[in-house]
């Protein structure tokens, strides 16, 4: 008795893989925004707390927020002054953070060294967020200078689907689309 063994036809192993390319083509794009949600959250996370280091600053500090950027080298910016206040320095680094921007985030203009009683509104002012210089600011096209240290304008970083991180100065941090920044509901300077 003889027993026939059968492989496959190459049709039908290239059928076969036909079939899963067509499938993983369409469910890598699913996992890609899978990954960049999850980095969305951890950014998030980073906001929060870095939004706390700086509540606590201003708790010892007489309600004050710490001063901004300075084009000074040798000059301490916000960073140095928050980092007392936590406990893992990657919080500093967004992980979607491009390698080639020096700071994943920047103080607003609109807290620095100012009083925790300065706005009627302080859901509305943006304490920190994802820049690509060194200080929150307007939404812009215009390119940033090569050397950070001599660096003036600053922009925020849509790196997240289109929208940025924001941690307000009543201690409450969100994703916001590019669009819902831009309207005037939120206060920059």
């Amino acid at each position: 008795m003889s027993r026939c063994h059968r492989g496959f036809t190459l049709i039908e192993l290239l059928v076969v893989i036909a079939i899963i390319a067509i499938l993983a083509s369409m469910l890598l794009p699913v996992f890609a925004r899978a990954r960049e949600k999850a980095r969305q959250s951890a950014c998030l996370s980073n906001t929060k707390q870095l939004l706390l280091a700086l509540n606590m600053y201003a708790q010892d500090y007489d309600e004050t927020y710490p001063p901004g950027y300075t084009a000074f080298q040798d000059s301490p910016n916000w960073r140095d002054f928050v980092v007392p206040y936590i406990r893992n320095t990657q919080v500093l680094v967004c992980p979607s953070q491009r390698k080639d921007r020096p700071v994943s985030y920047g103080l607003g203009y609109a807290v620095q060294g100012r009083s925790t009683n300065s706005w009627d509104d302080d859901t509305r002012v943006v304490a920190i967020g994802e820049t690509v210089g060194y200080e929150a600011k307007y939404w812009s096209v215009l390119p940033l200078s090569s050397d950070p240290a001599t660096c003036s304008n600053v922009y925020i970083d849509p790196r997240h689907n289109n929208g940025l991180n924001i941690g307000f100065a009543d201690g409450h941090a969100k994703w916001l689309a590019k669009d819902a920044t831009e309207n005037g509901d939120i206060i920059w300077q």
